[in-house]
């Protein structure tokens, strides 16, 4: 496993994304027959890139969007990779009332849902609703609950 951390830093150039999918997708099938221990250092190792990589690039693509706007072509190929210089239109709709209400709707949706979410799982017992003229129980409901193991990296 400890190979992947090693391969990873030379992935062969000549390969395109789909090559590179399938690559990973190999390594990953590798993991399940490594030693436990090494499996886990391996996985911290490469989070390590992770992190790095996720900082690094936003800084190099704003170099790079600057150093391809001053050259004189719109492209560039290099070992099966290529990278264009390519115009997006970006839209601004707070210019328009009717946009601007529908989106403060969704905000106060979305606040009410977080509130209601949270008072769910505050509940200590399951949830009823009552008719209030009749006070007959309409619903009762008991909230399902799954517990899922994750990992915790420190670095």
């Amino acid at each position: 496993m400890s190979k992947i951390v090693k391969h990873s830093g030379g992935i062969d150039r000549h390969l395109r994304k789909q090559e590179i999918v399938e690559l990973a997708h190999q390594h990953a099938q590798l993991a399940g027959v490594q030693d436990p221990q090494d499996l886990l250092r391996t996985y911290i190792e490469l989070k390590r890139y992770e992190i790095y990589l996720k900082h690094l690039l936003p800084h190099l693509k704003l170099h790079a969007l600057e150093t391809a706007s001053n050259w004189n072509r719109l492209s560039l190929e290099w070992l099966e990779g290529n990278l264009k210089l390519v115009q997006r239109a970006r839209w601004d709709f707070s210019v328009d009332e009717t946009w601007n209400q529908l989106n403060e709707q969704i905000e106060q949706l979305s606040q009410l849902r977080q509130k209601r979410e949270q008072y769910l799982k505050e509940c200590s017992e399951a949830p009823v609703v009552v008719d209030e003229e009749t006070g007959e129980v309409l619903e009762s409901f008991e909230i399902p609950r799954e517990i899922e193991y994750n990992i915790a990296l420190g670095l």
